[in-house]
C-alpha cells in the first residue's frame, strides 16, 4: 500500500500535512464455459471475463475442468489481440494451461510478450476463440487483475 503526502503550505510535517492511501487490489477473476450446453462451432468467440476500464491484467490462463474432444484448441486474448495469452491451447486434457508454458510440437504456441501485464484503458473482455467445434467439455478462463478503484 502506497502512502502519498500532500503539502498544503509547502512544509513537510506541518499541521496542514495530510496523508492519502491508495487502495490497490489484486483479484483473480474466473468464469466457466460449458461446451456441453453451448455446442460451440469453429471460430466461435466466448467473451469470458468482462474487464472494466483502467484495469491491469497481470496474466490470464485457462483451466480445463472436463476435457474436450480430440483436436479442440483455442486462443486466449481480447478484442484487438485475440491470442495475447496463448494460441492453439489444447483443451483436450484436464489441468491448467498457461501462456508461460511452451511446447515445441504445436501444443501451445507462446508469442513474445505473452507474460507482460496489459492495461485496459477502456472496457473490454477476455475472450476464448475456438479453432474447432466443441460439443463437450468445461473450461475455466482465469485472470489476475490489478484494480486501483
Amino acid at each position: 500500500m502506497a502512502t502519498r503526502a500532500q503539502f498544503l503550505d509547502g512544509t513537510y510535517g506541518s499541521a496542514w500535512n495530510t496523508s492519502k492511501r491508495s487502495l490497490v487490489r489484486f483479484e483473480i477473476w474466473r468464469n466457466q464455459i460449458s461446451f456441453t450446453t453451448l455446442s460451440a462451432s469453429i471460430n466461435d468467440v466466448f467473451q469470458a471475463i468482462q474487464v472494466p476500464a483502467d484495469t491491469w491484467i497481470m496474466h490470464a490462463w485457462l483451466r480445463v475442468i472436463t476435457a474436450c474432444a480430440t483436436g479442440v484448441n483455442g486462443d486466449l486474448g481480447y478484442g484487438s489481440d485475440p491470442d495475447k495469452w496463448g494460441q492453439f491451447l489444447k483443451l483436450t486434457a484436464t489441468g491448467v494451461i498457461s501462456g508461460q508454458h511452451q511446447e515445441s510440437s504445436g501444443g501451445g504456441i507462446v508469442e513474445r510478450g505473452v507474460n507482460e501485464p496489459f492495461h485496459f484503458s477502456s472496457d473490454d473482455t477476455i475472450d476464448l476463440k475456438l479453432n474447432k467445434a466443441a460439443t463437450s467439455g468445461v473450461v475455466e478462463v482465469c485472470a489476475l487483475a490489478l484494480r486501483s478503484k
